[in-house]
């Protein structure tokens, strides 16, 4: 069976659900085999005909959360705590308080993350983690994942592979859980900064807080191995895609401005982050994709979110 690894040699952009997958950016190569991209293209050919040897992760590093700029206004309520739940045969699920407030989503650089506009959100929780693979296992009893390994992301899920996670966890802790909306998750993702990026525009500051295409080695990694972003959250850019609840627009005209799911019309669900395939680009947290529900692929995972509630296990 051929392998195809895509390449993007003029200056387009991709179309709907191909800015999921990884395209070597060729535009200006000129045949130089020491062209960044170019050398990229071969270590991925490497990686996928099993020929280069990819070295075990190191074991993951605590680093306290940065401090960028804030665009936080007018919190709504005092912030929540986090919480620690605990899965069957004694998994834990860390759920990280999201303070209420608002901000301003959205991006110039592409007309699908236009208008910018603002969005004005409750407190919350989101997961501190993407979900893992022993998670996965303790709520579904199975594993899809391509890559195995218990700190590793669970992917090769759907959508709604991951609204059954979703409601079989609820089921079994008692509390509600479901996937952000794509407002809840760049709200989450950026953690008050002002920039494209949870620690602003400078894209050179990516390989400490992301595993993508130019550090990856062809892979996922186990979670929480990078720098969190200023809220707590781990591996916001990177790693895995994540799927949120919200149905595909082309803009943000008429999108909700409450922090509610946009789910009137529409086929495609959303995809937030990027992932270890993915470059810088795609990577930043006002980035958006779209596939249908029922796409599955190494690179497509998720986190969790849940309302605020009076109790809670502090951590």
């Amino acid at each position: 069976m051929g392998i195809m690894l895509p390449c993007m040699i003029d200056k387009i952009v991709p179309p709907l659900g191909f800015r999921s997958i990884q395209a070597a950016r060729l535009m200006e190569w000129q045949g130089d085999s020491s062209h960044p991209e170019f050398v990229a293209l071969i270590e991925s050919i490497q990686v996928r005909i099993g020929i280069s040897i990819v070295e075990e992760p190191a074991a993951p590093v605590v680093i306290q959360p940065p401090s960028p700029k804030t665009v936080i206004k007018n919190p709504s309520q005092k912030p929540p705590e986090n919480y620690i739940e605990t899965l069957p045969g004694g998994v834990k699920l860390e759920m990280v308080a999201i303070p209420g407030g608002e901000f301003m989503m959205g991006s110039n650089t592409f007309e699908d993350l236009q208008p910018i506009h603002k969005v004005t959100l409750k407190p919350f929780y989101m997961g501190k983690y993407q979900v893992t693979q022993k998670q996965w296992e303790a709520v579904m009893g199975n594993n899809p994942s391509s890559s195995k390994g218990d700190d590793l992301p669970v992917e090769t899920v759907s959508w709604d592979d991951a609204k059954e996670f979703c409601k079989k966890l609820s089921e079994k802790t008692g509390r509600e859980y479901r996937l952000p909306s794509e407002s809840e998750w760049e709200y989450a993702a950026r953690a008050g900064s002002k920039g494209e990026y949870c620690f602003g525009d400078d894209k050179s500051l990516l390989p400490e807080y992301a595993w993508f295409d130019a550090n990856s080695g062809g892979q996922t990694h186990p979670v929480g191995q990078k720098k969190p972003n200023a809220w707590g959250l781990y591996d916001v850019h990177g790693n895995v895609w994540e799927w949120c609840e919200d149905l595909w627009h082309d803009n943000y005209k008429g999108a909700p401005d409450d922090g509610s799911a946009w789910v009137m019309d529409g086929n495609y669900r959303i995809l937030r982050g990027g992932s270890w395939s993915g470059d810088h680009d795609v990577a930043r947290a006002v980035f958006r994709d779209g596939i249908g529900p029922d796409g599955r692929g190494g690179y497509l995972g998720f986190r969790v979110v849940s309302s605020v509630r009076p109790s809670s296990k502090k951590t």
